[in-house]
């Protein structure tokens, strides 16, 4: 039939994409000539599918005749096809050595010898069996690639050690994490390991992670090491990029307090969340982006066992997880329960207790005051920025440099701060006094009572 004439014209000739060319010509001439047999419909339709979907990964093309392959040699990725395309002359093609030994019959040219699809990793050799044609040089190659397959994850450290380092498929990968923190999106094979290391020691828990590619995770470090009722774990959960509405914020809870119960979570006296258990995380829920009190109850009570204010205003089509840390007996301010919200680029906001004497703008103000006017300039910069910020009470002060991997760079300061407008420059050296590459980098200030990471561009 004329249809399959053109479908098989589409597949000799060097068309670089040739299922475009099968769909359009199956279209042209379903207009043309009003083909209204449907057997006929159907079968094009299975072809278009099936082609399709042999061709999901990356199709290439050697050309035989006058005694050549050409390309001879040819790298792929695992999973890819090659057609071999007969441009004059009989001829075939088989694999000769390699992962698998692989067979396409002989035809005289101008024809398509076939198509094959490596699924295995290795390198294959391949001749032309037709006579002396081998000889004559009618040899290849084709070195198939493994593709790794990938996700993304967000790490929280939120088990109450001072400082970690995380292995990663058992090498060091981020160093110096301190509690309550955040990382960004970390790229990793599906099927991975995650360390926890106390910094400078050995890895002290380990765990295995099998994610599906291409998604998005997050992984909360929580328990206590050393508890065997509480031991130190890891719980998962998928993570979303932003809420898909510019006026909504996606809210998600991951409740880490050891000796907390189950809870319920309500917003300006509503529930958004009910019986989230220790170490679970809630549902992503979208919220209107706005400021709320937070009340964390006992789950089947509506009596506040503490309550926060959340300035979720300025955080409009964003998402983020606040997740509970701490312990509720302990008045030490570094282990006390607090709720921090951490955004999936590692940006993290630590919630102020909530204040009943002060109304929601009035704790907003309260809250803002303690460190504001945050910023960089220039941003991009070269060679050196200015940070800048206006703190609002004396207080003890880290600012820090990390590359985008979430590995400290530089420290810039530690020490004791008064109130007032305060300035440190950056002149895009690490630690050993080496310049860095280009690229993003993030700073952080942090104190007891807030932790602020931004993000800036170097640019040589």
């Amino acid at each position: 039939m004329k249809v399959i004439s053109e479908i098989n014209d589409c597949m000799i000739k060097r068309f670089e994409r040739f299922t475009e060319c099968i769909f359009y010509k199956t279209i042209f001439y379903y207009i043309r000539y009003n083909i209204n047999d449907r057997i006929m419909l159907y079968t094009l339709i299975f072809l278009l599918l099936t082609i399709s979907s042999v061709h999901s990964q990356r199709l290439h093309t050697v050309y035989a005749g006058n005694y050549y392959y050409q390309p001879s040699s040819l790298t792929i990725d695992q999973g890819d096809t090659v057609k071999f395309v007969n441009d004059g002359g009989y001829h075939d093609a088989a694999v000769t050595s390699g992962p698998e030994m692989l067979q396409l019959p002989a035809c005289s040219g101008p024809c398509v010898i076939g198509i094959l699809v490596f699924n295995k990793v290795g390198n294959y050799e391949y001749i032309c069996t037709i006579g002396s044609h081998a000889v004559l040089g009618m040899v290849g190659s084709i070195i198939v690639n493994s593709v790794q397959k990938t996700a993304n994850i967000q790490i929280i450290h939120n088990a109450p050690y001072p400082v970690v380092d995380i292995y990663l498929n058992d090498e060091i990968s981020l160093t110096g994490i301190p509690y309550r923190s955040s990382t960004g999106l970390i790229k990793l094979p599906v099927s991975s390991r995650i360390g926890i290391a106390p910094t400078g020691q050995g890895v002290i828990a380990d765990f295995p992670l099998e994610l599906e590619q291409s998604k998005n995770y997050v992984l909360t470090a929580f328990g206590i090491v050393g508890n065997d009722t509480k031991p130190l774990s890891i719980s998962s959960s998928t993570l979303i990029l932003n809420s898909g509405n510019e006026n909504n914020f996606a809210l998600k809870v991951m409740h880490g307090v050891t000796d907390a119960p189950d809870v319920d979570i309500y917003a300006n006296g509503s529930m958004i969340f009910e019986n989230i258990e220790y170490g679970k995380y809630s549902d992503y829920l979208n919220v209107p982006a706005d400021n709320y009190t937070i009340d964390v109850t006992a789950h089947g009570s509506k009596d506040a066992v503490a309550s926060f204010y959340a300035p979720l205003d300025t955080y409009g089509g964003e998402s983020g997880i606040v997740f509970a840390s701490g312990f509720l007996t302990s008045a030490d301010q570094d282990s006390a329960f607090t709720l921090i919200l951490s955004t999936p680029n590692g940006n993290r906001l630590q919630l102020a207790p909530k204040k009943p004497d002060l109304s929601i703008a009035e704790q907003k103000s309260n809250m803002l005051s303690v460190i504001y006017s945050v910023s960089n300039y220039p941003n991009p910069f070269n060679p050196t920025t200015s940070i800048n910020y206006n703190l609002g009470f004396e207080s003890t002060v880290n600012v820090t440099i990390y590359d985008i991997l979430g590995n400290v760079v530089k420290e810039l300061y530690s020490g004791l701060q008064t109130p007032g407008k305060k300035s440190i420059n950056w002149n895009a050296t690490n630690f050993k006094g080496e310049n860095v590459s280009s690229g993003i980098y993030f700073y952080e200030i942090k104190s007891s009572r807030f932790h602020i990471v931004k993000r800036m561009m170097y640019i040589k």
